[in-house]
């Protein structure tokens, strides 16, 4: 799918600015019928310049890296008895390695608006988002050291939900290689329930 539009209005202003491409990127923008862009390499806003300028289709390189990510998030709440606490999380917290830019790194910007798409939050601030409900649902972004890996690379999620009267964990890490994705799930007092997946995504040639 598409990254949702709460992705980059939520990024707008924190980015880098977009220079405006000079003759030969406009003709190319003019007849391409599908664009692929790095966003984690451009920033969200030069690839919103971009995807403003052109009617081609546009592949966001940096949206696909996150579909396990995404798919993990959601498996977490398949179970039936988990289903409620998709309407109550409280706190989301995601870590990249240290951003090129300084800024909250692109990855963690459209994994944040992935999830207020789906769920239906109003994202207040960088800081705060209000549920349906209007419940409070913080945001939190950290840094670490990645060694090899890219600048703004994601490599841990974490996202608290409340359960009845128990919370619901939900962690989501890079493992060493970066090869594999540890997911870890904890309900209540229940013993986690720990999972790993493959990082691959899909090749170049089946994006284009």
């Amino acid at each position: 799918g598409e990254p949702p539009a709460e992705a980059a209005s939520a990024a707008r202003g924190q980015c880098r600015e977009a220079k405006p491409p000079d003759g030969g990127a406009r003709l190319l923008l003019r007849h391409a019928t599908r664009l692929v862009v790095d966003s984690d390499a451009l920033g969200l806003e030069a690839t919103r310049a971009l995807a403003d300028q052109t009617t081609a289709q546009l592949v966001d390189l940096a949206w696909w890296r996150l579909l396990p990510w995404r798919n993990q998030l959601a498996a977490a709440f398949d179970p039936v008895a988990l289903r409620p606490a998709v309407s109550a999380v409280r706190r989301v917290e995601v870590t990249t390695t240290p951003p090129a830019s300084g800024a909250l790194a692109p990855s963690a910007r459209l994994l944040l608006g992935w999830l207020a798409s789906r769920l239906g939050w109003q994202l207040r601030s960088p800081r705060e988002a209000t549920d349906p409900l209007r419940h409070p649902v913080a945001l939190a972004t950290a840094t670490r050291p990645g060694g090899d890996l890219p600048p703004g690379t994601l490599v841990a999620v974490a996202l608290t939900a409340q359960l009845g009267d128990a919370p619901l964990h939900v962690e989501l890490g890079r493992e060493p290689g970066a090869a594999s994705l540890r997911s870890t799930r904890t309900a209540g007092g229940h013993e986690p329930l720990v999972e790993r997946v493959a990082l691959d995504t899909l090749p170049l040639p089946a994006l284009v």
